[in-house]
């Protein structure tokens, strides 16, 4: 009950007390607070229309012993959850706590954990008087990110100053860290705006941040981020009537907590540019053709023939010269073989310069878009799992340092006309089909698979074997596997059998 004037809460209070009496409703003597200027009221204080911790719930917090084990552990972080709203950057804060909830087994509690629980600690001691929630008038939120962590201030205007609600932050996933920084600030954003939205109650919300969030949207988003993701961001940032998008260059949380706000200036940050630097390999890889150096075109190919898969690649000029060309293991899919055959011509040209030309989307896209940020994050998809043919991806990152001037450029595929650069890529399609009907040269893939002796007597003597495993091990069951021999006596297998392999091992 809450109102400016002591006579009229009063009036209101014991109406609603008297209302409560003929329903049956029992009031507790003890927790009734009556007619005040200061409250308590779910661990919080509210005066004056601010609110701040209960010094009696930091208290508690500050007293709490090391954790022991995973419980304690979770105590900790659901008690430090009704403060987090007072933290600035609380995500990042207390991380420490929730990575000991990782895994198996019992948790360790360490030097570095004791200094930073102090300074969770000492944090709590020195929260901020939050502004209690104005529904009447717009909220700002500011966003910027941190450390891996989505971080914003939620604020209102009162008077010429602007008073912090709430600090919000957000544990980025793995995926969006591994994006360009502008693209990061539209996923967190996203996040913090649904969060705000737990205070604002669907009032007015400016979004404020030193990236171009709208234009990042529209233009570089698609490439970076699912269909699924980017309609999501799309929905909470665009589509609501009650978020508007704002840029400020002039970010700085600190700035509306003591209310020395500055005036808007223009952005002069391009994050469209940004982001298309941030995402190559090298800053002088380029989308067009050089007008110095080599010019050759490359093709991977993987058929099928009379039930027989077979794959090879070509690196060629354009008159159809062969630079180099190869067969691969038959397992290899038609994106692994056009990945060999760009590694294979950037390797070709080291201190070069040279214009590539490829029909591969796929291979065009990792040199230009997706390898650098695979790297980053560790080739790890979105769902935790590794990304195929690594060894080969990486191998293929590495080469592109190698020549002196590069630019990959693509061409569509499979078409009739007279161009030097259609015609170019007619023979890099044809060398490559040809080129498969041979066997897997070892120079090429020595370094994608993994090489193996073959195990001697002497080597056997000592090993016990199942019967099945027997069968495995024999000489026709390890080429039914795709094993490729040769005459120095080693095997080279294929990433699919690596982990049976290793289990026989």
């Amino acid at each position: 009950m809450m109102g400016e004037k002591e006579k009229e809460v009063r009036q209101d209070s014991i109406r609603l007390l008297n209302w409560l009496g003929k329903l049956g409703v029992k009031v507790s003597k003890d927790k009734l607070q009556f007619v005040q200027r200061k409250v308590k009221y779910l661990g919080h204080l509210l005066e004056g229309g601010t609110r701040k911790l209960d010094p009696e719930r930091v208290k508690g917090i500050l007293e709490l012993q090391p954790p022991k084990n995973k419980t304690d552990v979770r105590r900790m972080l659901g008690l430090l959850g009704y403060c987090r709203l007072w933290i600035d950057q609380f995500a990042k804060l207390v991380r420490f706590l929730n990575q000991k909830l990782v895994g198996d087994g019992e948790i360790t509690w360490g030097q570095d954990d004791e200094q930073r629980w102090e300074e969770v600690k000492k944090t709590l001691i020195g929260a901020p008087v939050l502004a209690l929630p104005n529904l009447q008038q717009p909220f700002h939120l500011y966003v910027t990110i941190s450390s891996q962590t989505a971080v914003g201030v939620l604020a209102q205007k009162r008077g010429c100053r602007y008073q912090p609600v709430a600090y919000l932050s957000r544990t980025l996933e793995p995926v969006v860290r591994a994006w360009p920084t502008c693209i990061q600030v539209v996923a967190a954003a996203a996040e913090l705006v649904v969060e705000s939205r737990k205070l604002t109650f669907g009032g007015a919300l400016i979004v404020h941040s030193p990236h171009q969030i709208s234009t990042v949207l529209t233009g570089a988003a698609s490439t970076w981020m699912t269909d699924g993701r980017l309609t999501h961001y799309e929905t909470v940032l665009r589509t609501s009537p009650d978020i508007t998008l704002g840029t400020d260059r002039n970010l700085n949380p600190a700035e509306f907590l003591i209310g020395e706000r500055k005036e808007w200036e223009p952005d002069e940050h391009d994050c469209l540019g940004t982001i298309q630097l941030m995402a190559k390999v090298r800053e002088d890889l380029s989308e067009t053709p050089l007008t110095m150096g080599e010019r050759w075109y490359i093709d991977g190919s993987s058929y099928v023939k009379e039930g027989k898969r077979k794959s090879g690649y070509a690196v060629v000029k354009e008159d159809g010269e062969v630079i180099e060309s190869g067969a691969l293991p038959a397992n290899w899919s038609a994106q692994k073989s056009e990945i060999m055959a760009l590694t294979r011509a950037l390797e070709l040209a080291r201190g070069l310069e040279v214009t590539i030309w490829t029909d591969s989307r796929y291979a065009w896209g990792v040199v230009h878009t997706f390898g650098r940020t695979w790297r980053d994050r560790g080739f790890i998809k979105a769902n935790g799992k590794q990304i195929e043919h690594m060894a080969l991806l990486e191998r293929l990152l590495d080469a592109l340092t190698g020549p002196e001037k590069v630019a990959v450029v693509h061409i569509p595929a499979h078409t009739r006309g007279t161009t030097p650069e259609e015609a170019g890529n007619r023979w890099a399609d044809l060398r490559a089909k040809e080129a498969a009907k041979g066997v897997p040269n070892e120079i090429t893939i020595q370094q994608c698979t993994l090489r193996v002796p073959i195990l001697t007597t002497a080597d056997t003597e000592n090993l016990t074997f199942t019967s099945q495993e027997i069968e495995y091990i024999t000489r026709e069951e390890w080429e039914k596997k795709d094993a490729v021999s040769w005459p120095n006596a080693l095997r080279y297998w294929s990433s699919n059998t690596v982990s049976s392999l290793v289990t026989w091992s």
